[in-house]
């Protein structure tokens, strides 16, 4: 009969410097999964931000718009004031002149009480 024993591979001991080496190299899939999730957070904030920018831009011209329309209308306003002014100034003069060609065109005397 022949005696003699075989070893397999599977009976033998594991290389601990296999299994270190799988060992390092899931951590590094992890941290290489982790690393990509990250990523793709910064780009979502990255895109947030852009859309902020964007959106704080378009309320600036807005406001800049409203400000301009502002400035209009104060500038109509000061001129139809203007002109209410002069308007009043041409009615108190013509008030004026009617007032002392009636008292200088009247015969009779007045007294003012």
């Amino acid at each position: 009969m022949n005696t003699s024993t075989t070893v397999s591979v599977a009976d033998s001991p594991p290389d601990p410097r296999i299994e270190q080496a799988e060992a390092r190299t899931e951590q590094a899939e992890a941290r290489t999964e982790l690393a990509e999730a990250r990523t793709e957070q910064a780009i979502t904030r990255t895109e947030q931000a852009v859309t902020r920018t964007e959106q704080a831009e378009m309320r600036t011209e807005q406001a800049e718009t409203r400000t301009e329309q502002a400035k209009t209308r104060t500038e109509q306003a000061e001129t139809r004031m203007e002109l209410a002014e002069t308007r009043s100034e041409q009615a108190i003069l013509a008030s004026e002149l009617t007032y002392r060609r009636l008292f200088e065109a009247a015969k009779d005397g007045i007294l003012i009480l």
